[in-house]
């Protein structure tokens, strides 16, 4: 998979049939985004992904910065938590 995903590599979502694209994160894994490319403002709480695959995160110190990027489907999908693997237990 790459960064530069074309309208032509649009995906429906296996569980709500919305349109995705994937971009490689700079760790090589595949974050599922929504197709649209946006402007983003960096309030706390907000995560973008950008097109070259960095994921940022809004903080306090950011909420005055805007950043062209996409949102991740796990922030759309009514279903992402059933995307979620589970956290292993610690066995004691």
């Amino acid at each position: 998979m790459t960064c530069n995903m074309s309208e032509s590599h649009r995906v429906p979502c296996r569980k709500c049939a919305e349109p995705i694209i994937f971009i490689q994160s700079k760790k090589g894994r595949a974050i599922p985004c929504d197709p649209d490319l946006v402007t983003h403002v960096l309030a706390p709480g907000v995560v973008v992904v950008t097109p070259d695959g960095q994921v940022l995160r809004g903080t306090e110190e950011s909420k005055e910065t805007s950043v062209q990027g996409y949102t991740s489907h796990f922030a759309t999908c009514p279903y992402s938590e059933e995307f979620r693997k589970p956290k292993e237990r610690s066995q004691s």
